[in-house]
């Protein structure tokens, strides 16, 4: 084969594959790690998710969280984790989700807070460290632009360069808060 014919419509541009349609149509699932799938489970119940697979003894579990799924993995106490991004959950009303959360004794990184980038949003954290994002695009305006949002000619929206405020930066270990799962007494 020629340099950068790898068969198919692949071609290889220094190294990076083009061309290439999959058929895509959306994530399914996103799977996160946890050291203990019972307290894991319990944190997630929480989100109003429906357990699909495993239990509280198993090594692997699948929620379905609206059109989604979310798995949890056992891993070993040994194996550890540093902050990789966030899972963003969208919700119908981010503070009714967030007085929920609180209620149940899951403390957020902050109140619910709109956006620059045109989301009301909040952060939580697992009891894995796995970093939450409960939102809600914000209503858009009259123009039909959200918030934050600036119009690149033909009417495509460009989030602002300051769109993600310092105290959250997309790309960093979050530092705040902590989630826990309480358990509610009948």
């Amino acid at each position: 084969m020629a340099d950068g014919d790898h068969g198919g419509n692949i071609m290889a541009t220094n190294g990076i594959a083009t061309g290439v349609n999959l058929g895509v149509r959306r994530i399914d699932a996103i799977t996160l790690a946890t050291h203990d799938m019972a307290r894991a489970l319990a944190f997630y119940r929480l989100l109003g998710g429906e357990l699909e697979h495993g239990g509280d003894d198993t090594t692997f579990a699948t929620f379905r969280l609206g059109g989604t799924h979310l798995n949890l993995v056992l891993e070993p106490k040994q194996i550890e984790w540093s902050f990789w991004g966030r899972v963003v959950f969208h919700v119908e009303d981010v503070d009714a989700a967030y007085a929920v959360l609180q209620k149940a004794g899951v403390l957020a990184d902050g109140e619910p807070r709109d956006a620059d980038w045109g989301e009301r949003y909040f952060h939580v954290t697992d009891p894995d460290g796995h970093q939450l994002s409960f939102a809600k695009p914000l209503e858009a305006d009259v123009e039909g632009v959200a918030r934050g949002h600036h119009a690149r000619p033909g009417g495509v929206e460009q989030a602002s360069e300051d769109s993600f405020p310092a105290s959250d930066p997309p790309s960093s270990t979050p530092t705040t808060g902590t989630a826990k799962a309480s358990k509610t007494e009948s």
